[in-house]
């Protein structure tokens, strides 16, 4: 009884392995990208990146949870930044946090530790005006 439970195991852990490389393989490229698409963050200053559809979204989903950040304490706030940025990378198509390489103008994913302090720098935008709000 025991060999065809652990058989059954190891084709169980087969076919998650293989169902884990078939979404890796579908995954969107990370670097070398030359058209964003609107689930994409584009990261920069400026008007084009700030009108960026992506954007938009990512400015709604930091609104929504603006005040539950600014109440967290300081151990809970960086899993508000990490749910947003997950959010963002759960989008179909996933959403990528991209900025531009100045030589070749095309764009490259900054990874998610520096999609989240982009993430916290955005929640934090506004925070002395909302503290005097919330009393």
């Amino acid at each position: 009884n025991d060999s065809s439970s652990s058989s059954s195991k190891n084709s169980n852990s087969n076919t998650c392995s293989s169902i884990k490389n078939k979404i890796h393989n579908q995954q969107q490229a990370l670097t070398d990208i030359v058209a964003p698409h609107q689930h994409d963050v584009l990261c920069g200053r400026g008007g084009g990146t700030n009108n960026h559809v992506g954007n938009e979204l990512f400015r709604q989903m930091v609104n929504q949870k603006k005040r539950a950040y600014l109440n967290s304490c300081k151990r809970d706030k960086p899993s508000v930044s990490r749910s947003i940025v997950m959010a963002i990378r759960n989008l179909d198509p996933p959403g990528r946090f991209l900025t531009r390489e100045e030589l070749s103008g095309t764009w490259y994913d900054i990874g998610d530790q520096k999609a989240r302090e982009k993430t916290s720098q955005a929640l934090r935008e506004g925070a002395p005006e909302i503290r005097k709000e919330l009393g």
